[in-house]
């Protein structure tokens, strides 16, 4: 039987995104979102019942598969060139990432995206991603329990990136790619439509809890010269398309103090990630502000809906 909907999940400790979408419908069915206290992570079977309950609850088809979005942060992420006459690209690319591997390739989630526009009349480039699996065991054996077994392992930045163009064509071939939560700030950087390396900003795991003014200005400061580091990193690099674009997703786009600061440290033009602006979601005229206003923050989990195949789980 074909699967009828595929869900899209971006857990993170503060937030979880849900967005289902039907591959026959060619639409979304559902978006969600749930806010939860990180104290509750200390319990971690309750807070995993109440999870698979809330996608049980919010999920509209009957059949549906899961595409699990996980950060970046603990991956390695490589590019590498194969011959397009290869038969099977993720034996070529677990050999390829092979020697940059601590443990063994059966350790490890991988992942991967083609460049077509860089290839070679003989070679295609892909950009890649191993995470080792001991980082989501529990994860996976967890949703199993409550029957939500995981069907793809994906990770969140090249999700987002698969909402990204989907919705925006006109990127061009240079450009960066933020998706901003309290899990932490992640950056791609893209040049001639290759993706050229991967930065993690760490956000105080008290961040949302911080009410003096001072310590918010602190960190929001600590936040932006990071951000400032690493962009004067990226253009000091002579060999690559320098980037005039940032396009934008995750939570901590609401909040205006941080965002200000980011942007003020590097001038480049800003968009946030329009996720419904080429896919299809329907839903009620008055709900239409509503919608608009979720689309940024819910990149990574409608990315991860359309993303269902080429991956090894």
């Amino acid at each position: 039987m074909k699967t009828k909907s595929i869900i899209g999940l971006d857990l993170g400790h503060s937030v979880i995104k849900l967005a289902e979408y039907s591959p026959q419908k060619k639409e979304i069915l559902t978006l969600a979102k749930m806010v939860l206290d990180p104290e509750e992570w200390k319990q971690e079977a309750d807070i995993y019942k109440k999870i698979a309950e809330w996608i049980k609850e919010k999920k509209q088809a009957s059949s549906s598969e899961i595409v699990l979005g996980v950060s970046a942060k603990h991956a390695i992420l490589k590019q590498c060139a194969l011959p397009k006459a290869e038969q099977n690209i993720q034996k070529a690319i677990q050999w390829e990432l092979e020697q940059s591997l601590i443990s063994p390739v059966e350790g490890y989630f991988f992942d991967y995206h083609l460049s077509p526009d860089s290839a070679t009349d003989e070679l295609q480039n892909f950009s890649v991603a191993a995470l080792p699996k001991k980082n989501i065991h529990s994860i996976l054996e967890h949703f199993s329990h409550h029957d939500l077994p995981i069907t793809v392992v994906d990770i969140d930045i090249f999700a987002a990136f698969n909402a990204l163009e989907a919705n925006h064509p006109e990127v061009g071939s240079a450009f960066l790619l933020l998706k901003a939560d309290l899990n932490g700030i992640g950056c791609l950087a893209v040049s001639r439509k290759n993706w050229i390396r991967y930065d993690f900003i760490e956000v105080p795991a008290n961040y949302s809890q911080l009410q003096e003014e001072e310590e918010r200005t602190s960190s929001i400061e600590a936040i932006s010269n990071q951000w400032g580091s690493l962009l004067k990193s990226i253009f000091a690099n002579e060999k690559e398309e320098k980037p005039t674009h940032v396009f934008s997703c995750g939570d901590l786009l609401e909040d205006e103090d941080l965002m200000q600061g980011i942007q003020s440290a590097f001038p480049l033009e800003w968009s946030p990630i329009q996720s419904f602006q080429n896919v299809s979601f329907p839903h009620e005229k008055e709900q239409q502000e509503q919608i608009a206003k979720m689309a940024p923050h819910c990149a990574t989990a409608v990315g991860l809906s359309l993303r269902f195949k080429g991956d090894d789980s």
